[in-house]
């Protein structure tokens, strides 16, 4: 048997995901496929491969961010991205020099734009010319705090604004003042909390627990540890993985029995299954918050 001709358990990694929004109006938000890589907790995500064993300190690119260094699986590793949605205001084109400007809207009807129907928490982050580009307004050099914020933002609807949105005559400036970088709120502008971009983790990770607990019918501290776990057993996954298939290709390389590459098969599609599994307990997991 060849390995052209044996049945293949693993799924092949996936293209990673554009990250240019140049142009675009109100991008909707990234959907992700059903199977193994499907959506984790509040939104989509984007494809995500599902093979491959355990990554020590391997630099994984996340969709509209800032590299982030991480000591998970590469499934895990699809888990911890941010879902923006990028709002870019574009005016109606002047039929004459005298037409005026769109006046910006008011706080309230902004975030009402921007959360659509979205009944989930707001996150907001304004780049500026010094950020754009990373996420470096939510996130710090601490790994395990920014595993954790990275998914409590699961819960959350979260957008990202251009560093142009404090110019007056863009559509949503009045969305922010003074050193505004961050914001959290409900989806119809309550309960809003304002960030600098030099808050410490830990005061953004309570904020966005108590935000959760407002909003969904799940407890936000046991969501969280409980997503924590399923990083865990992901990472286990896919290590077996790919000890599976690093054994099978030993044995086609030597022209192996028959009886054991169909044991590492079989292997191989248990462990997909379970993926599968732990994947949908985090989707599930999710639900609450929509």
């Amino acid at each position: 048997m060849d390995a052209a001709s044996s049945p293949n358990p693993f799924l092949s990694p996936s293209k990673a995901p554009d990250t240019s929004d140049a142009g675009a109006k109100s991008p909707s938000r990234p959907t992700g496929p059903s199977g193994p890589s499907a959506p984790g907790p509040g939104a989509p995500r984007s494809d995500q491969p599902a093979t491959g064993g355990g990554v020590t300190g391997a630099v994984t690119p996340r969709r509209g961010g800032t590299p982030l260094t991480l000591t998970h699986g590469v499934t895990a590793q699809g888990l911890l991205q941010i879902a923006w949605d990028y709002a870019v205001f574009e005016g109606p084109k002047q039929t004459s020099a005298t037409q005026a400007l769109p006046l910006p809207m008011t706080p309230e009807a902004a975030i009402a734009q921007l959360a659509g129907n979205d009944n989930r928490p707001l996150l907001v982050l304004r780049e500026c010319r010094a950020c754009r580009g990373t996420d470096l307004a939510l996130l710090r050099t601490d790994a395990v705090a920014n595993e954790r914020t990275l998914l409590l933002t699961r819960f959350f609807h979260c957008v990202r604004l251009p560093a142009s949105v404090v110019e007056p005559t863009h559509a949503f400036s009045r969305l922010f003042s003074g050193h505004t970088h961050l914001f959290l709120c409900d989806s119809d502008g309550s309960d809003r909390i304002d960030f600098s971009g030099s808050l410490s983790q830990s005061e953004l990770i309570q904020t966005m627990r108590k935000a959760i607990d407002r909003n969904n019918d799940i407890d936000a501290t046991g969501a969280l540890n409980a997503l924590q776990q399923a990083l865990a057993q992901l990472d286990r996954v896919d290590a077996q993985e790919a000890d599976t298939r690093l054994a099978i290709d030993k044995e086609l390389d030597h022209r192996g029995d028959r009886t054991r590459i169909g044991a590492l098969q079989k292997r191989g599609n248990a462990l997909v299954t379970e993926r599968k599994a732990i994947l949908a307990r985090i989707e599930e997991l999710g639900r609450g918050s929509q």
